[in-house]
């Protein structure tokens, strides 16, 4: 009769306590505590619940990791000066931004204690916001853009960040691009297409913005100049994304038709993959961390359907998803 190690090679391994997910990926051991053999497993990426906001809203500034967010201002609606922190457990109100403003700019723009809200305007009467500088305790006033302008994407950090688009597919900022040196915004080259409500992803160096108001045009941006890649699959607007130039995601938005979308897309350097989908339908999101391991935070929901309006929920992105089970024979 053949033997687990005849087959294998070697014994399973007795152990009085699970290892972690992660680490028992691939591996089968028996666990003499519970008195179970246990086999670890690894998936493919996918979303799950994380806790909610404290204030529903959506297209707010966002920046950290999962486990280290903050988000400032957005539309509630009409619009807020609302923060809130999170520790990977819980979202805590913290000190407001100065200027109560939605439609800022859309991507991860720094982390938990160091990051900015870019752009962004009020209502009654219309007021086109610059930057603040968020310290990990008090938002400040910091340079204004070259164009104060709503609904631009942008990515970097609080010493180099990237802010491009504008409002309207009409405007004179549509395909402007700005680089923040910690200090000041300067005109860089232009984007190689007019486009707006869209996010962006990387740092100032290595850049990307997603996706238009009826596109799914993809740039890249190597610090000086703009350069179409490949396109995504599903044409959006007002999705949000995080990561980087060679692993990026961009996820939720609307496509041309008035409906929300759950699409998920990840970007490898190359091409884009449709991955799973997020739970809920929203456009306008916030976002932090990476395609390791992200949070799609608040948004708007589907227009006139029972989960319309604005959103509390968080989702968390991990890839992979790492599992452990119990081997049970029948």
């Amino acid at each position: 009769m053949a033997t687990y190690k005849g087959i294998q090679g070697y014994t399973v391994q007795k152990l009085s306590s699970d290892p972690t997910a992660s680490e028992a990926a691939g591996q089968l051991w028996y666990n003499s505590g519970s008195g179970a053999f246990k086999i670890g497993t690894q998936a493919a990426g996918s979303w799950a619940s994380a806790p909610a906001l404290n204030t529903a809203r959506a297209n707010c500034a966002s920046a950290g990791t999962s486990t280290a967010a903050i988000i400032g201002g957005g539309e509630i609606p009409p619009y807020t000066a609302n923060s809130e922190s999170y520790n990977g457990t819980a979202w805590t109100e913290v000190n407001n931004i100065n200027n109560s403003r939605y439609n800022m700019g859309s991507g991860t723009t720094g982390t938990s204690t160091a990051a900015l809200a870019i752009g962004g305007n009020s209502l009654s009467p219309v007021v086109f916001y610059g930057t603040e500088i968020w310290d990990g305790s008090c938002w400040t006033a910091g340079n204004n853009l070259v164009k104060n302008r709503p609904m631009l994407a942008c990515c970097g950090t609080t010493t180099a960040a990237l802010a491009m688009g504008s409002e309207t597919p009409y405007s004179t900022s549509g395909n402007l691009s700005e680089e923040y040196n910690g200090s000041t915004w300067a005109e860089g080259n232009n984007l190689q297409n007019t486009r707006y409500q869209n996010p962006g992803a990387g740092t100032q160096t290595a850049g990307l913005v997603i996706g238009d108001y009826n596109l799914a045009n993809v740039e890249s941006y190597d610090g000086s100049c703009w350069s179409e890649v490949n396109n995504i699959n599903e044409a959006r607007y007002s999705s949000t994304a995080f990561g980087i130039q060679t692993a990026a995601a961009t996820f939720g938005g609307a496509p041309p038709s008035p409906s929300r979308t759950t699409a998920t897309e990840k970007y490898d350097g190359t091409s884009w993959t449709e991955v799973a989908d997020l739970a809920i339908a929203r456009m306008q999101s916030g976002s932090a961390g990476d395609t390791s391991s992200g949070l799609c935070i608040g948004g708007a929901g589907q227009p006139s359907t029972p989960t319309s309006g604005v959103r509390t929920e968080t989702e968390e992105w991990a890839d992979p998803v790492y599992t452990i089970k119990t081997v049970t024979v029948s």
